[in-house]
């Protein structure tokens, strides 16, 4: 499953985490040069935290999903983790911005209910249940059920 706003997601991580490694080369110089109690190292540091992580709890969330969907072959986008109260809103507008009209939901945490109440508040109708049965690796038949949920 292809999807320019993941893989340009993918990309611009690597960029910063390049970045990041960069950065913390430069850290290890200040400390082998200067010391650990030098004022090179805390202005490093306060620069260090200007430089924020660009993308959101949520907007994580759903690249993983895409990661599970797309590295398992499934033919839905789907999510199989739970969604922190903090990740849902941003999990919703990153798949809005991705193009993902329908996902389904396989989590089985305690939580759930809670989870269904906040993806319904920002925009997300589930429809119905989902099931999906795969052979594994020794024949057997692996059933997945789940909850599916379209875009309103």
């Amino acid at each position: 499953m292809t999807n320019t706003y993941f893989e340009e997601l993918l990309r611009s991580w690597k960029k910063y985490e390049d970045a990041k490694a960069e950065r913390n080369k430069e850290r290890e110089q200040i400390i082998k040069e200067k010391g650990w109690d030098s004022e090179e190292l805390k202005a490093w540091k306060e620069r260090e935290q200007s430089i924020p992580f660009p993308y959101t709890d949520g907007q994580m969330k759903s690249y993983w999903a895409w990661r599970y969907t797309t590295e398992n072959e499934l033919d839905t986008f789907t999510i199989n983790e739970f969604l922190w109260d903090r990740e849902v809103e941003n999990f919703g507008k990153a798949l809005r911005e991705a193009g993902i009209k329908e996902f389904i939901y396989t989590c089985t945490s305690t939580a759930l209910m809670d989870n269904i109440h906040d993806l319904e508040a920002c925009g997300w109708k589930m429809t119905g249940l989902w099931e999906s049965r795969k052979k594994n690796i020794w024949g057997a038949e692996d059933i997945t059920r789940g909850l599916r949920f379209e875009a309103r």
